[in-house]
């Protein structure tokens, strides 16, 4: 279900590409995480209150205004096609200028979808267990940024699939840390939560460190990994406050 879920995401992505104000960090692209809803979330379209969702409860696509659903539309047996039309049809309807055009300026892995290619719900279970780790991730990002004093968005980006957070960490050492839950790839083959330090804009070297009492630090990447599966809020926690400290300490 992941790959059918990231390749979805990418309508909202593509609104957000063609609708919304462009940013240099590319944040016009990314998305929200409803965690009351169970769906992601477009910003919203031309300072209007218009967005686009993705249900995982029943794995659709949204229309909605104000949060509220106007409209909805099955993702199972619909082609791209379909669904891109759907989506052209809805912003027409709402008087919102513009041409819908989909087409992505960043990768993602898997190949270009042709105008026949359909979706499939796969599994359902897989899906709402999928959004119960956002939902846990979202939780848990929210406490450590509020404990920690720290302000930063929790997105999602369209391009890796992570819910992530960046953010200052000390002004006087000029440092950043960024962190998030990544999709399974050639450093965890598990959802997991990562977070890695840059200081005068670069990425902070961890093969020094002390080792991590929850989770470690990743062998070929800068930075901090803990597989997400059976992991508790506490377990979490720490994982995110004590690779912290080691940034701060090092900086």
């Amino acid at each position: 279900m992941l790959k059918q879920l990231h390749l979805a995401a990418q309508y909202l992505a593509v609104a957000g590409i063609n609708f919304v104000d462009k940013k240099a960090d590319d944040s016009h692209t990314n998305l929200g995480w409803d965690s009351e809803n169970l769906r992601l979330t477009s910003r919203f379209l031309a300072n209007t209150g218009f967005q686009v969702g993705l249900n995982y409860t029943d794995f659709s696509l949204e229309w909605l205004k104000v949060g509220e659903v106007q409209d909805s539309l099955p993702l199972h047996e619909s082609s791209h096609n379909a669904v891109v039309d759907w989506v052209s049809k809805k912003i027409a309807t709402a008087g919102i200028e513009g041409s819908y055009n989909y087409s992505l300026h960043y990768d993602i892995p898997y190949n270009s979808l042709g105008n026949d290619f359909r979706y499939e719900l796969v599994s359902k279970s897989e899906m709402h267990r999928l959004a119960g780790l956002l939902s846990v991730a979202q939780n848990q990002f929210q406490i450590f940024l509020q404990n920690e004093k720290l302000d930063s968005e929790i997105r999602v980006w369209p391009h890796h699939f992570d819910l992530g957070i960046y953010t200052e960490a000390d002004s006087s050492k000029n440092l950043f840390v960024g962190a998030g839950l990544a999709v399974p790839d050639s450093l965890v083959d598990d959802l997991y939560y990562y977070i890695s330090g840059y200081k005068d804009g670069e990425s902070m070297a961890v093969s020094s460190f002390l080792a991590l009492s929850q989770g470690k630090w990743a062998d070929n990447w800068d930075g901090g990994v803990m597989a997400s599966t059976g992991k508790s809020g506490n377990e979490i926690s720490t994982f995110l406050i004590e690779t912290l400290q080691i940034f701060r300490t090092n900086a």
